[in-house]
């Protein structure tokens, strides 16, 4: 069968409510409660039990009990941990302990006793007193220590049955002696002892004195519990709930008036001087109350009364200064499922209040502090905070709640009441209510921070609901309990990205206190990104209100808008190229004045010199439109922003790249170019040479337009003569008139340059007839001079009409001159075209014929010699011809 072995204990008082529900307060003024030690379940949970005899009492600050066959010590009267436990073999009806609190005696329903030392812990004496085959009734309705000493112990032992034994033990000789004290003949329901006096009731009632052996009889009076009243007499609670007193030498008895009906009760007394004593009652109602009298005559004063909603069973003290204790026994359906030990102890009024407040017994707790002398305001702040917790609020509650508020001091309480209650309002009027309440609130300059922080906060919730009011106009879908807790800078992007510009405005003109805290660079960036997706009738007129107000909320994010001017100035050109920049101007001169406030703004002086470099950004950006605009307006030249921001080279070198009229590319080069690059830090005469050098690239046709322009701009001689020069290298020949010109314009100077161009002048023809020869000049011309035999091999080559006459025009001297007679002669002497020949040769002085004479018949001599004359048949028709020229000359091989 299941036994009742599992013990939790070790609770905190703290806890009780959680663990156990409601704690349990005594009624009225009383200010004692009940505390839960410890629980004892059984092992199966599922196993119905009832009827089960619980005994337990207290010695020396240990608390003892058995429930069936199991028995429990627990080390203290706090019940935080047990010292001894365990399951025996037999059914326990009742025990005693000795006045060390060393040994317990046990007396099990079979009929055997144990006498158990709980220290060690182990089984002294186990006696067997009677045999007994009934186990379903009680048999030892009680046990007592007669005698308690070194070396002897006695028990006086009280059966069911009427019999009345004592056992004696040696603890020297371990010797061990049952005795028959006395035999009532009667059934004994309960009984108990005052030395020398044993007084039994049942089917009759008697006492036994255990010195003489004496004992009288009488009827029964039907007690069902029985104590020492005082060392004459004993006090009984019967089956009607009457406490009777009953005297030990007579059985005299006398009821107790009183209109109570008990069932249950512990009565002890105490000794407070040689002639009085001092009674301690505990009593159970019928009604579950446990009640505590402490004062004589009995029942004249009622220490409290406390309601149980269970069935108790009193744990016998043993002193009265000890806390009354007792088992709770928790039934379900008459069958037992747990058992707690619990303690009463007096609490603090304060305490007591506290908990009075907890259950929301406010009329109670009222009257209570009133007894107590105790503050009003505790109840006032509970009954607020009942409302104040509600997860919805009406009408009526809020009233309530205001009116309690005022009759409340803490002002850090109604702050934050108001604080936690606006949310759970059932209408908006009730919100403004609340929210109102809480502005009025007048804050001392004395109070602590976190008042005026509380106040600030609802301060800026009563501006954050004022702004839901009015975006109400523009939304009627907004709803209050979303708006308060959203995020109002993603709301003001949904607004934007529905094209709603003025709830928009209305938002960002009234951020709170705190979404103003949130504000931070990345979240301003956002903004600014989804407002140049926006079209300009939404984006333009919102920029008024968040440029400026940004600004003042984050000086620091003056760098972001720089960044977002230039994006949307190249977003203003894409879109209506036609009117820009005059458009991009207009959109740059209105966001300043928003930058900078109506009348100029410190702050912003202050940003502008901290972040110098986007400053720097924005004056380019602004010196970039306005060159733009110049350039358009005067000029009629469209230059791409973006062009222009890829640097002052760039700009000047697409600038000098345009087809233009003649007059109106100089007044570019004149009154803007030159004047732009000195204003960057630039030189003229290097960007005009470079350019010219870039220009020299493309076709002639595209650069003769614009290369005599800018080279009559150039300032420097040298640098003029220079870029003259590479012009002049690669001119196609004939010469253009423009380079012509060029070269004229050059030859004026006297300079080395100079020099070279006049040279360049000079070899313009021969370049011409380069020109019909060579695709490349710079294949053979070689700082205006060339190689007369390439030259002259190549026009043979070529075999032009015009190769004779070409040729003459490269022969500048005489060896030149007969070079070119000697490769001529040659050519037509291999062509078999003699004559041809011979009037080359013939067209030449005297001395030139002789000279060419003799080298050709050397040549032929030389051929002779090595026998290869044969093989030259020009040559032997020839010689006779050069021969008689020789003749003539008189000149003689």
């Amino acid at each position: 069968m299941s036994e009742f072995d599992v013990i939790e204990c070790g609770f905190n008082i703290a806890d009780e409510t959680i663990n156990f529900g409601s704690p349990i307060c005594a009624d009225g003024d009383h200010l004692f409660e009940a505390h839960t030690l410890a629980t004892i379940k059984q092992s199966d949970a599922n196993e119905e039990l009832c009827g089960v005899n619980i005994q337990s009492c207290c010695k020396k600050n240990k608390v003892y009990y058995t429930i069936k066959k199991a028995i429990g010590i627990f080390s203290s009267l706090t019940c935080s941990e047990l010292c001894f436990n365990t399951i025996l073999e037999q059914n326990i009806d009742t025990f005693c302990v000795t006045p060390d609190s060393k040994f317990i005696f046990l007396c099990q329903r079979n009929g055997t006793v144990l006498y158990i030392d709980i220290e060690e812990p182990e089984i002294i004496l186990t006696k067997n007193i009677v045999n007994n085959e009934c186990l379903e009734e009680t048999l030892f309705i009680q046990c007592f220590v007669e005698e308690c000493t070194k070396n002897s112990l006695k028990f006086i032992m009280v059966m069911s049955r009427g019999s009345v034994y004592r056992l004696m033990y040696n603890t020297e000789t371990n010797h061990t002696e049952i005795c028959l004290l006395k035999e009532f003949g009667f059934k004994v329901r309960t009984a108990a002892i005052v030395f020398p006096h044993l007084l039994v009731d049942g089917e009759e009632m008697a006492v036994y004195n255990l010195e003489t052996t004496d004992s009288i009889n009488c009827d029964p009076l039907d007690l069902i519990k029985i104590f020492a009243y005082s060392k004459e007499m004993f006090i009984g609670l019967d089956s009607n709930g009457s406490l009777v007193r009953i005297c030990a030498r007579t059985l005299l008895y006398f009821y107790i008036k009183n209109e109570t009906i008990f069932k249950d009760f512990i009565y002890i007394f105490f000794d407070v001087s040689e002639y009085s004593t001092r009674p301690y009652c505990l009593c159970v109602t019928h009604e579950n109350n446990i009640q505590l009298y402490d004062s004589f005559p009995l029942f004249s004063e009622l220490k409290f009364s406390l309601k149980i909603n269970n069935n108790v069973k009193l744990i016998c003290p043993d002193n009265v200064n000890e806390d009354p204790m007792y088992i709770s026994i928790i039934e379900k359906k008459n069958a037992i499922q747990e058992l707690r030990l619990q303690v009463i102890v007096e609490t603090t009024p304060e305490v007591r209040l506290k908990k009075l407040l907890r259950r929301q017994q406010f009329d109670v707790a009222e009257n209570f502090a009133k007894t107590h002398s105790l503050s009003n305001m505790e109840v006032l702040r509970a009954k607020a905070q009942v409302i104040v917790d509600k997860t919805s609020c009406s009408g009526e509650d809020i009233r309530n709640l205001l009116r309690i508020l005022d009759s409340i001091d803490d002002m850090l309480f109604k702050l934050q009441s108001c604080i936690d209650t606006y949310k759970s309002c059932g209408n908006l009027d009730d919100v403004q209510k609340i929210l109102s309440y809480g502005c009025n609130c007048s804050i001392k300059h004395n109070v602590e921070r976190e008042a005026s922080e509380l106040h600030d906060m609802i301060s800026d919730i009563m501006f954050r609901f004022d702004t839901f009011k009015l975006l109400q106009g523009f939304d009627e879908s907004l709803d209050w309990s979303e708006f308060s807790n959203n995020d109002l800078i993603n709301l003001l992007c949904k607004y934007l990205q529905k094209y709603d510009v003025d709830g928009a405005i209305i938002l960002y003109n009234r951020l709170d206190k705190h979404t103003k805290l949130k504000l931070n660079k990345e979240r301003i960036d956002v903004i600014l990104n989804l407002l140049e997706s926006l079209p300009s009738e939404v984006c333009q007129p919102f920029l008024y209100c968040f440029i400026p107000l940004s600004l003042s909320y984050m000086p620091t994010t003056l760098p972001l808008f720089v960044e977002y001017l230039k994006r949307k100035v190249c977003s203003i050109e894409q879109e209506n190229f036609n009117e820009f920049p005059e458009n991009a101007i207009k959109f740059i001169d209105s966001t300043l004045r928003l930058m900078k406030g109506e009348c100029g703004s410190l702050n912003f002086q202050h940003q502008n010199t901290v972040h110098q470099e986007a400053m720097n950004d924005l004056a380019n950006l602004i010196k970039a439109l306005k060159t733009v605009d110049l350039l358009k307006n005067s000029y009629r030249i469209m230059v791409p922003l973006k062009e222009y921001l890829k640097g002052p080279k760039q700009l000047i070198q697409t600038l000098l790249g345009l087809e233009l009229d003649d007059d109106v590319f100089d007044k570019l080069l004149r009154n803007f170019l030159r004047k732009y690059i000195i204003e960057n830090e630039l030189e003229p005469d290097t960007i005009f040479f470079e350019v010219i050098e870039n220009n020299l690239k493309y076709e002639e046709s595209y650069w003769s337009k614009v290369i005599p322009s800018i080279l009559m701009n150039i300032s420097s001689v040298e640098v003029q003569l220079n870029a003259a020069i590479a012009v002049i290298d690669v001119a196609s020949v004939p010469w253009s008139p423009t380079i012509r010109k060029i070269t004229r314009y050059c030859l004026q100077y006297q300079h080395e340059s100079a020099e070279i161009i006049r040279r360049e002048v000079e070899n313009e023809p021969l370049y011409t007839i380069l020109r019909k020869y060579f695709d490349n000049l710079q294949d053979v011309v070689t700082n205006g001079s060339w190689e007369i035999g390439q030259v002259v091999g190549r026009i043979i080559y070529c075999k032009e009409p015009t190769m004779i006459n070409d040729i003459y025009q490269f022969c500048k001297t005489a060896e030149q001159k007969h070079m070119a007679n000697m490769m001529l002669i040659e050519y037509f002497l291999d062509k078999r075209d003699y004559k041809a020949a011979l009037e080359i040769l013939d067209n030449n002085s005297e001395e030139k014929i002789i000279d060419c004479c003799e080298s050709l018949i050397w040549t032929a001599k030389l051929s002779d010699e090595m026998g290869m004359l044969h093989n030259n048949e020009p040559y032997i028709e020839i010689i006779s011809c050069l021969k008689r020229r020789l003749g003539n000359t008189h000149r003689v091989l």
